[in-house]
């Protein structure tokens, strides 16, 4: 098997976002991966990929001219480059489901020494319902001690 250097990868990334692309590109070129391609939509990203071909894409969700999933099928239906890795990623933040989750767990929810909003589960069974009924929220296991 050969050994793939970060050096030598060529990644394509399309996001929306000016600042989120400049982070991620300078977090890659920390990690010593020097060619990349930073896009902001579907048709840069399909330009980009046809002209000068990648090792990887990495895309975000949603996109000003379509999804991330429009660019997948590009590449998928493409015979010269259905072979190229994808990644898709999301940030997506939905904080009506969080609201939601607050008025119909008030009674159980306090905020932590450190300000974070936490659920005081009654028991490891409820919480597990909970877990289960509100698969949006991320619950993370904590113990404060006083």
């Amino acid at each position: 098997m050969q050994k793939i250097l970060l050096a030598d990868l060529s990644i394509i990334l399309v996001e929306p976002s000016d600042t989120q692309r400049k982070i991620i590109s300078t977090l890659l070129h920390k990690e010593n991966v020097e060619n990349v391609n930073a896009v902001s939509n579907v048709k840069e990203a399909i330009e980009a990929i046809n002209k000068q071909g990648a090792d990887l894409v990495v895309s975000s969700m949603y996109l000003e001219d379509g999804t991330g999933v429009d660019i997948l099928k590009s590449i998928k239906n493409s015979p010269e480059h259905c072979s190229i890795p994808f990644m898709l990623v999301s940030s997506e933040n939905r904080p009506e489901k969080l609201e939601e989750f607050k008025r119909k767990a008030e009674g159980n929810l306090a905020l932590d020494g450190g300000g974070h909003l936490t659920y005081l589960a009654p028991s490891r069974v409820n919480l597990t319902v909970i877990q289960e009924r509100w698969p949006e929220i991320e619950f993370r296991a904590t113990r404060e001690i006083a």
